[in-house]
């Protein structure tokens, strides 16, 4: 079911993509994508609870963060896009390339790290993929899967919830950097 769980999950991210959009239309980006990331936490909870086998409810959890994979896709770069904004604005400099380069490096290295530590934690608990592994190398792969993501996503939730860059600061930076004229501002504006 391998196949039919990662379609479902990735179908239901692509339907997320104009959810996401709606609800940052009401409560602001930071909040919209927050909302998403505590609704994940809140399914990935009861992941490691689902026995071996139970393909419905490992369905469900595929289909809810699926949905919250809607927001991670086009939330945090509109965000990223309003800090370029932001910069723009206080050093009349065009920073994006380095944002963009900065954010690809980070993603990349987040994605080694969880990789670098999560299948070493996983031997210590003596999971081997691809074998008949234990009870309690099950239960450490379910664990780590589950909710060590949950930390990390709380992390994240913490930081963003006052992020302060809301739509009102966002459509003041715009008239700043587009000038009275609707032109981009020049450096000595």
């Amino acid at each position: 079911m391998r196949g039919p769980l990662l379609f479902l999950y990735f179908a239901c991210g692509l339907a997320g993509v104009p959810l996401s959009l709606a609800l940052a239309s009401r409560l602001g980006k930071h909040r919209a994508w927050s909302v998403a990331m505590i609704a994940t936490c809140a399914v990935f909870a009861t992941a490691p609870l689902i026995g071996e086998g139970n393909v419905i409810a490992f369905a469900l959890v595929c289909a809810a963060t699926g949905l919250a994979l809607g927001f991670d896709l086009s939330l945090p770069a509109a965000i990223q896009a309003d800090i370029i904004d932001e910069d723009t604005a206080v050093s009349s400099e065009q920073r994006s390339a380095q944002y963009f380069a900065a954010w690809s490096l980070t993603t990349k290295l987040a994605l080694a790290l969880g990789v670098g530590i999560s299948f070493p934690l996983l031997a210590l608990f003596g999971f081997e993929p691809g074998t008949q592994n234990a009870a309690g190398s099950l239960l450490a792969l379910a664990i780590v899967y589950g909710w060590v993501p949950i930390v990390l996503k709380g992390v994240a939730i913490w930081m963003m919830w006052g992020f302060p860059l809301d739509e009102v600061r966002q459509k003041a930076l715009r008239v700043r950097i587009e000038g009275d004229n609707g032109q981009p501002a020049t450096a000595s504006s």
